[in-house]
This record gives structure tokens, sequence and C-alpha cells, in this order.
């Protein structure tokens, strides 16, 4: 029914304070048919904090029920065009893109969320409904590339 694509990495503040709610995401939609994954496209070193290995021990940390993958030579990244972590990217059952920005409008404060963008996205397209913001500003770190 849909796919959640979330560029994110293991220190940035920003997806720090948002990734709880990937958990409430995938926890929320995977039964429903949404599929997620976070792709990690930061350039690694060896030992780096964003090393495969730190990425496995994060995910277990974090609880993340979805999977979490590396993006080699930040590939992905280059071709959906993102540059910050969070940032996310939401296909409709059509393959099509239909929201891509951030999660909601409060990084800091759940409990202060006021725009759900993610959510509501899924939510529509869900129901068959038409999405009330099909793109919003993606706040986060960026993405280190290699060049």
């Amino acid at each position: 029914n849909g796919l959640l694509v979330i560029f994110s990495c293991n220190t940035c503040p920003w997806v720090i304070k948002w990734e709880d709610r990937y958990v409430e995401l995938a926890k929320k939609y995977q039964s429903k048919g949404v599929g997620m994954i976070a792709l990690n496209s930061n350039e690694t070193t060896f030992g780096s904090v964003d090393s495969m290995d730190k990425m496995k021990a994060h995910a277990k940390d974090k609880g993340y029920n979805f999977y979490y993958a590396m993006d080699s030579g930040a590939k992905l990244a280059r071709e959906f065009g993102a540059t910050r972590t969070p940032h996310v990217y939401l296909f409709n059952a059509e393959d099509q893109l239909v929201y891509r920005g951030a999660i909601d409008d409060n990084a800091k404060k759940p409990n202060k969320v006021k725009k759900p963008y993610v959510a509501d996205a899924i939510d529509a397209i869900l129901a068959g409904n038409t999405i009330k913001y099909a793109s919003t500003k993606a706040l986060g770190c960026g993405i280190k590339f290699k060049d």
C-alpha cells in the first residue's frame, strides 16, 4: 500500500529527536501494508559513527522495527535528491512519490506536533484521499557526501 523511505544516520541531533517516531510509524502502518526503510547515506570510514557495525548496534538499541541499510556512496540519496537527515520520501501503492520532507512540524516536542505530515500523508493514501502537504522542508543535518 506504500513505502516510506527515510534518509537517516546514527548521530544527527535532528534524527535523535525524531527517531522514536520512526518506530511509532512502523508500528502503526506496517500492519496496513506500508513498508518502511531507513537509509544511512553518510560517507563512512572504518570505525566511524556511521559504520555498519554502529548502525546495527544503534538499530537494536533504539528498537528499530523496520529495515536500516547503508546507502554506499550515497547513490540513492543522490537519485532521490535527499540532502538532510532525516529526509522522508513516501511512495503510494503505484510507486509514485506522494510526499517528501519532514516527519512532522515539531522535532523537539512530540506532544506539541500540530502537523504530523507523514502520518497524515499515509492516512490519506490508505483512504484514497488527496494528501494535504505533498512537500515540506526537510530539517536536519546535511548528508555527509564523499565529494
